[in-house]
């Protein structure tokens, strides 16, 4: 399986292993936690690296 380089410097702390591919990515954490934030970071990088991204975003109550 092959990882995603992440320009964020912040990102790579969180992850410092990388994101594999191709995979599903499910963030789940309260509000206001940075999901959203952590999200278009990866959705930017794959982009950048000539990907195609569907995203889903769902709110469970």
């Amino acid at each position: 399986m092959e990882k995603l380089k992440l320009d964020q410097p912040w990102l790579n702390g969180v992850l410092p292993s990388r994101l594999p591919y191709p995979s599903s990515t499910l963030t789940s954490r309260p509000g206001g936690s940075g999901k959203a934030l952590i999200g278009f970071a990866f959705v930017y990088n794959w982009l950048e690296a000539g990907g195609n991204v569907i995203v889903t975003p769902l709110q469970l109550r």
